[in-house]
């Protein structure tokens, strides 16, 4: 089974209390979707 980060980012990151201020990422897979999320945290 394959899972892509979209699917998987929200679940992880919903739980977080704290606010993100920094990602590094490989560019090669980030989605729109990905980015929306992040920047919900912000």
């Amino acid at each position: 089974m394959s899972v892509g980060d979209n699917e998987v980012l929200p679940t992880l990151l919903n739980p977080l209390r704290r606010k993100i201020q920094q990602v590094s990422t490989d560019r090669d897979y980030d989605t729109k979707a990905c980015h929306h999320v992040l920047k919900n945290k912000k």
